[in-house]
């Protein structure tokens, strides 16, 4: 069994994996404009922020955000600062 000061680390986790995994998917569909996406990733946002509270659905987001850069290779990239302070205000 799970303990419980673990839980919310494990489903953390859970949620920025399945962020991670939508948001390359959303890169493999064509986009009709450079600048437009349909933000699949951030129904991992919204799972932690109903389920959970604010602070973790702000920790899914910058996680989510940091990792996604590097894995794409756009860290530090006007795309990045975008989704940084998006993900930042939104929250």
């Amino acid at each position: 069994m799970i303990k419980r000061e673990y839980r919310e680390e494990i489903y953390l986790i859970a949620l920025v994996l399945l962020g991670l995994y939508l948001s390359l998917i959303e890169n493999i569909i064509p986009k009709p404009f450079p600048w437009m996406k349909i933000g699949l990733s951030n129904i991992s946002v919204l799972i932690a922020l109903e389920k959970f509270n604010s602070k973790m659905a702000l920790q899914t987001i910058l996680l989510r955000v940091f990792i996604q850069a590097l894995m794409l290779g756009t860290l530090f990239t006007p795309n990045f600062i975008i989704s940084f302070s998006a993900g930042l205000v939104s929250t």
